[in-house]
């Protein structure tokens, strides 16, 4: 169990000491709920702090059946199987792309709260999350970063189902899980505090990150 984010963030940060102030390598968070876990690990090691939002692009009159996800770049995976399996026209999935990609701008520019974005061209990316039930969000988040130029990507989260876990682990370069345990349920349950984060929270953590390593 967890405390909460910041303790898990704090106790992930002991697994990644070898990163400790390298020059090339840059911490990405997901929000909302991975952005507090990865803010104790960029403090920790001393590294920059960035975030990538992504959207999860609901099947229509099934929203938690995800048939792909979005970046707020636009960069769009898709699940086949499950677009086969529903039928929908071409015409209706650009829809419902090009609607998740202007959430997930809109998401990404109130959050970064005026901190420009880091350059992850030839980076080590460190891309930190709460948890993976199923990892659908971390795999568009690794693609993300991949389109954006990052060298070599790690995915860092303190818990993690085995599917999860199984999924992600062979598409990057490095993957740190404290915790897979045999029966998973929901990320929730494996912290005493699961409180949403907000809006202004993501915003706080990533502005302090920014100016401590801008001063």
């Amino acid at each position: 169990m967890f405390k909460d984010r910041c303790d898990a963030g704090c106790r992930l940060a002991q697994s990644l000491k070898k990163y400790k102030n390298h020059k090339n390598c840059v911490v990405i968070g997901l929000p909302r709920g991975g952005i507090p876990v990865a803010y104790e690990v960029a403090q920790a090691l001393e590294l920059s702090l960035d975030l990538i939002v992504i959207k999860k692009l609901g099947a229509p009159h099934q929203t938690e059946l995800a048939m792909g996800a979005v970046d707020e770049t636009g960069h769009t995976t898709m699940n086949l199987d499950i677009v086969s399996e529903l039928a929908m026209s071409w015409d209706h999935i650009e829809r419902i792309k090009k609607e998740g990609h202007k959430k997930a701008k809109t998401l990404y520019q109130l959050l970064r709260g005026g901190v420009p974005p880091l350059n992850l061209k030839n980076k080590i990316a460190i891309i930190v999350d709460d948890g993976l039930a199923t990892g659908a969000t971390m795999d568009e988040a690794i693609h993300s970063a991949k389109s954006k130029g990052a060298q070599k990507i790690i995915v860092a989260v303190p818990v993690a189902s085995s599917s999860a876990f199984a999924r992600i682990k062979n598409k990057v370069d490095e993957m740190v899980c404290l915790n897979i345990p045999s029966s998973f349920g929901a990320v929730g349950n494996f912290y005493e505090s699961f409180d949403q984060t907000s809006d202004e929270m993501c915003i706080d953590f990533l502005q302090r990150q920014h100016k401590k390593k801008a001063s």
